[in-house]
């Protein structure tokens, strides 16, 4: 009985463990659609500055990995649009 209570405490601790791996790899960021963009080389390709049009990447996805080549340089992202403010008309209504 103590060694079945000590083991079922092992294998509790060892599955808590396993779910703390699976919640910190980035196994399950690539699960909800992200990719690791790697060179030919193999080193992790984190900012599009580190690339230059003709060279061969591999795209890593949650369940595989494919070839791709770079064909445009990099481009800086836009700014973001703010909405124009839509002029009021008439008073503010009560909440009363």
């Amino acid at each position: 009985p103590a060694l079945r209570r000590l083991l079922a405490r092992a294998a509790d601790g060892l599955a808590a463990q396993g779910k703390l791996l699976g919640t910190l790899s980035h196994m399950g960021t690539l699960a909800r659609g992200y990719a690791l963009v790697r060179g030919s080389d193999g080193r992790l390709i984190s900012h599009a500055v580190d690339v230059a049009p003709g060279e061969d990447v591999a795209l890593v996805f949650a369940d595989a990995m494919v070839g791709a080549r770079i064909t445009t340089p990099p481009t800086a992202p836009g700014r973001p649009r703010r909405a124009l403010r839509q002029p009021r008309h008439g008073e503010q209504g009560t909440l009363f």
